[in-house]
């Protein structure tokens, strides 16, 4: 039963996800849930499904011939200490949810980690600066807004956290970059998404013609409500205004962690829609526009 109630779940909830993953989830699951495997790519700017494959902290220091390089921080290093003057880059790579199953969803991304890595950079010395590098198009509402405190107490009252897009950098993950000291992205990279949405489909009639007759007993007036066939209007207005309250919320982070960087972002800019990182920093979704991670990171090391 693994697979609806996933599917279940991706129905029912709010979700601060791009519209295109939360089809390209659907699909995948459903496919799961016949006993298929489906090739629907889950990540990437422009349908681009390669997932990064380094996960979990590294460290990024100059060479003795003056480039960057990086190496993956286990968790013995970790214990240990970092480099001296090192900056920490932390991945915030895939769909981003609390407490993921990775068996049903390898393209998920834990906060749990995110959290645990934040944690372990924002105490270690010899780490001077944070850098998140996101390839993100959202995810689940459930941790985000705790997760940005984090970000945001680090950013403000320990050391300067970044955040760097090459790809997407997309609803509940900008969220989290919304956070940070300042963000930068590449200029053809996917920044926005800001919004909340619910995506209830009503799945009375397919049961009806496979034969199956739900019959419900319960207590309670909103209690099963996004059950197939059981959605009243009352019900749905609850919905809505739940999905409205974590949009204010999401609103008005933006807005006040953006000010703190000496940016004004318009309500209009916030309405769902993308914008690739050149046009993001023209409407102050971004701070500035770099090739790719090294080139930032090389800017941080010589500071």
């Amino acid at each position: 039963m693994r697979y609806p109630l996933i599917l279940g779940h991706l129905m029912s909830r709010p979700w601060a996800m791009r519209p295109d993953t939360m089809r390209a989830f659907a699909q995948i699951l459903h496919a799961a849930e016949m006993g298929q495997r489906s090739s629907v790519p889950l990540l990437g700017a422009n349908g681009e499904g390669a997932k990064p494959e380094v996960q979990g902290m590294r460290w990024a220091r100059k060479s003795a011939r003056g480039s960057v390089e990086m190496e993956y921080v286990s968790p013995t290093q970790r214990k240990e200490g970092s480099p001296t003057k090192a900056v920490a880059v932390i991945p915030m790579h895939g769909i981003i949810a609390k407490y993921v199953d990775r068996g049903a969803c390898d393209s998920s991304f834990d906060l749990q980690d995110f959290d645990r890595d934040l944690s372990a950079a924002a105490n270690d010395p010899n780490i001077t600066q944070i850098v998140i590098h996101a390839h993100s198009p959202g995810g689940s509402c459930t941790g985000v807004a705790e997760t940005a405190n984090r970000i945001a107490q680090v950013a403000d009252d320990v050391k300067p956290v970044y955040l760097y897009t090459d790809s997407d950098c997309c609803s509940a993950a900008y969220w989290q970059a919304a956070s940070c000291t300042n963000i930068f992205a590449s200029e053809m990279a996917c920044v926005g998404s800001i919004g909340v949405y619910l995506a209830w489909i009503d799945q009375a009639r397919w049961m009806e013609a496979q034969g199956y007759d739900l019959k419900l007993f319960k207590a309670g007036t909103f209690k099963a409500a996004t059950l197939p066939g059981q959605l009243t209007d009352e019900a749905g207005q609850l919905l809505q205004a739940e999905v409205d309250a974590i949009a204010q919320t999401f609103y008005g982070w933006v807005g006040e962690r953006r000010a703190r960087a000496g940016v004004a972002v318009d309500q209009a800019t916030m309405q769902g829609q993308t914008f690739l990182g050149r046009d993001a920093l023209a409407v102050g979704l971004v701070d500035g526009l770099y090739n790719g991670l090294n080139e930032l990171l090389n800017d941080l090391l010589n500071s």
